[in-house]
């Protein structure tokens, strides 16, 4: 990877400059295509890069980040894994409107993985009653009851034991008709879900993922794979050793396909994976071992055991056990205290990768507070009604600590007023709400409603830094604040609460409340 010159001027917030340096392959064990943590950076109209690489900025930033966690043995590995996939559907909070969607593998490395999750379940710990899956592959011509089949690999080893509906557990069926339309149609039912959450996957002695053989592409999508003659013998132990027996055909998800998903998760435990595992994350990207392609997925964990790691590299190894000891340590510490995260369409002030990913663990989710904060930003834009299911605290409390901070700066200690009249102005409009609509609503959720519109304010109370907001101008700017505010979250709740019409009768008391702040700011 070439060098990347950046001006001083491409990446700045809060006096903080960020310069992009290359990493190379061989620092730290990421694959030549990968960056550690920091994908690319691009801003079109605040910063360039120089020199032949070719790279057009955009107003986009894009995150890389790829995880190596290794345990001591396969029970570990696959505990660690399940508890990811547990903690992952109960953060999403799934609901009848809201299913999260899982991709899952077979063959014996996720066996285990199974097997706690089922656990999980009967300890009632995990429901999957609103999760829908999508499996990698099965053979062509095998009857769905064939003990090989994949279909009875996954009701037998796990979904007869959990309280999936099989209306949501879906299988590619190898006997349909026209195989190319039911690979068509599975893409288009991933689609419908809304793409893939989580996918979970496993590899080959050759690092082929699902059907996926070496020399397949790496943008494949669904779709009918001959498959190689070293597949057919490995698979002949699950048939007697009779040859004859065999699949020679499969139906497969694509690379593509899984490299769409939000985030992929590999297992690869075992020596005789080892060489896999190097070339999947020691070395580049090449179709002819398929799992290097997920060093270019966003989020990638892979998942293995000490006998996986035979042929990394030591420093490789001790890099990534490293980054497992800072990530235990970043689990308590970020209990302690707030992070600093501010996003905006020009930059993001990145936190260190682990501490980013175990905020999300702690149930902090980046997106669901970017997305709040745009439509926040843009009172006119109709609010989407699903916005409020996510009782969200993260923002809110950013946002009071920031005006807080701003009225500091400005010369007026009023954190306790910021304070009191936050949680007071809650417990009325909470109370009021509740009277007007027929659903009613959590106090939590007024909270984080009321808390994210506060960001105008913030705005002006950071103009108050720098000049006096005294006379006509402080007050029409107050006045705009106020509607600015009191509108967003006026369109939040009658969204939310389905109270089409009565906007303005919301918008009142939220004006009123919002009022308070912008005298406080002002004056």
């Amino acid at each position: 990877m070439r060098r990347i010159r950046w001006t001083r001027r491409g990446l700045l917030c809060a006096g903080v400059y960020i310069r992009v340096l290359r990493l190379r392959a061989t620092r730290a064990g990421w694959g030549r295509s990968g960056l550690l943590g920091v994908g690319c950076f691009s801003c079109s109209s605040v910063g360039r890069a120089s020199g032949s690489t070719g790279l057009n900025l955009s107003w986009k930033l894009c995150v890389t980040i790829m995880r190596l966690v290794i345990l001591d043995n396969y029970d570990l590995a696959s505990e660690w894994a399940a508890k990811y996939i547990c903690n992952r559907i109960i953060q999403f909070r799934p609901g009848q409107d809201r299913y999260f969607t899982l991709g899952l593998p077979t063959g014996s490395t996720p066996l285990g993985c199974y097997k706690k999750l089922i656990e999980y379940h009967k300890n009632g710990d995990l429901s999957f009653k609103y999760v829908k899956t999508f499996n990698m592959d099965e053979y062509v011509g095998l009857p769905r009851n064939h003990p090989e089949s994949y279909h009875s690999y996954m009701w037998n080893n796990f979904f007869k034991h959990i309280d999936i509906d099989p209306n949501n557990a879906h299988i590619l069926d190898g006997n349909a008709t026209d195989l190319q339309a039911e690979c068509d149609a599975f893409e288009k039912k991933i689609k419908e879900a809304g793409g893939i959450d989580l996918f979970v996957g496993g590899i080959g002695p050759d690092g082929h993922i699902a059907f996926n053989e070496p020399g397949s592409s790496l943008v494949s999508r669904t779709r009918l794979k001959t498959l190689a003659m070293d597949t057919i013998l490995a698979n002949a132990k699950y048939f007697d050793g009779d040859l004859s027996k065999v699949p020679t055909m499969a139906l497969t998800v694509g690379v593509g396909t899984v490299m769409d998903a939000r985030e992929v998760m590999i297992l690869i435990t075992g020596a005789h994976k080892a060489f896999a595992l190097y070339k999947a994350i020691e070395e580049g990207v090449n179709h002819m071992w398929t799992v290097s392609a997920f060093q270019q997925h966003p989020r990638t964990i892979f998942v293995c055991d000490e006998d996986a790691t035979l042929e990394l590299r030591v420093k490789t190894v001790k890099y990534f056990k490293g980054c497992q000891t800072w990530d235990n340590l970043t689990l308590t510490f970020t209990n302690l205290i707030t992070p600093l995260i501010i996003r905006s369409r020009l930059v993001m002030i990145l936190m260190p990768v682990e501490i980013f990913m175990d905020l999300e663990k702690l149930g902090i989710n980046f997106d669901h507070i970017w997305q709040k904060t745009l439509t926040v930003l843009n009172p006119m834009k109709p609010a989407d009604g699903s916005i409020m299911n996510e009782t969200d605290l993260t923002g809110p409390i950013l946002f009071c600590m920031a005006l807080g901070a701003t009225l500091l700066l400005a010369g007026k200690v009023q954190f306790g007023y910021v304070y009191g009249m936050s949680a007071i102005g809650c417990l009325g409009i909470h109370a009021l709400l509740n009277l007007m609509s027929s659903s009613g609503v959590s106090y939590g959720c007024v909270a984080s409603v009321l808390g994210y519109c506060l960001l105008p304010m913030v705005i002006l109370s950071s103009c108050a830094i720098f000049f006096s907001l005294q006379g006509t101008f402080g007050t029409v700017s107050a006045l705009v604040i106020i509607g600015w505010c009191s509108l967003s979250a006026s369109k939040i709740f009658t969204s939310a609460l389905a109270m089409e019409g009565q906007q303005l009768l919301i918008a009142y008391p939220c004006a009123l409340l919002y009022g308070l702040f912008a005298l406080v700011t002002v004056f």
